[in-house]
């Protein structure tokens, strides 16, 4: 049985679609793992926040108020503060970056099944043709049979 060069055609876009929807996979897969990193590093920034805000407040409830170590962890905090909005952007982002990637994948998924039905049909199409000779062929033997005996 010869395929048609439409099938092996088509086959090879398959191929093709199969490579790019594996591709999108793994660049969704690094996306999500990404965006666990980044909000990991997000609750430990409002961990560390936490922290230094309660030893600011613990120097300045204190029975021996100091002004200067007040003011230390006043500025902790603001540095604390200002970890926790860029990281909040970075897990942003990386959220964002994600969704671009996870509908990147389902888009080439949908490709790749669009291609691989195709050539399915294509090749379904080329054996009934196939098919359909052999069994003329073999019709035709037997119609000279019978003209002949």
């Amino acid at each position: 049985m010869r395929r048609s060069a439409r099938v092996k055609q088509l086959a090879e876009i398959a191929g093709i679609r199969e490579v790019q929807r594996t591709r999108s996979e793994a660049d969704a897969m690094r996306a999500a793992a990404d965006r666990a990193l980044a909000e990991l590093a997000l609750s430990e920034r409002r961990q560390q926040s936490q922290s230094v805000e309660d030893k600011w407040l613990a120097s300045v409830t204190a029975n021996s108020f100091s002004p200067e170590l007040a003011n230390l962890w006043a500025s902790h905090a603001r540095e604390a503060q200002a970890a926790v909005r860029k990281a909040a952007v970075e897990a942003d982002r990386a959220g964002e970056e994600l969704e671009l990637r996870t509908s990147s994948f389902d888009r080439a998924t949908a490709r790749h099944d669009l291609a691989r039905e195709a050539k399915r049909k294509a090749a379904r199409k080329d054996t009934q043709k196939i098919e359909d000779a052999v069994l003329q062929d073999a019709l035709d033997r037997h119609g000279q049979r019978r003209r002949v005996g």
